[in-house]
């Protein structure tokens, strides 16, 4: 196993661990911000305008929860092909 790779794949994992984080503070954050939203159904017109922003902001959220989402599958999937590629040098070195 080379250092190198070594170095990637302990990189990627704390990538995806910050990653996982993120999305569980981001899941929270969406959480309160439904919460909110029950909680805000006023029939006033600048709770209307609001619950209009917070439902925008709501959506971002969501969009940045798919991204997230997006680029944990990324980081999984380029240390799956550094795991094989260091298995495979492993057994060639023990073949050799």
């Amino acid at each position: 196993m080379q250092s190198s790779d070594a170095a990637a794949l302990a990189a990627l994992d704390a990538a995806r661990s910050r990653v996982r984080r993120i999305a569980a503070e981001l899941s929270d954050a969406r959480r309160r911000a439904a919460t909110l939203d029950d909680d805000t159904r006023w029939t006033a017109r600048a709770a209307d305008e609001y619950r209009s922003k917070l439902a925008a902001w709501r959506e971002g959220l969501a969009s940045r929860a798919a991204e997230l989402d997006v680029l944990d599958d990324d980081l999984r999937d380029a240390c799956a092909r550094l795991e094989a590629k260091m298995a495979a040098e492993a057994a060639a070195g023990a073949v050799s």
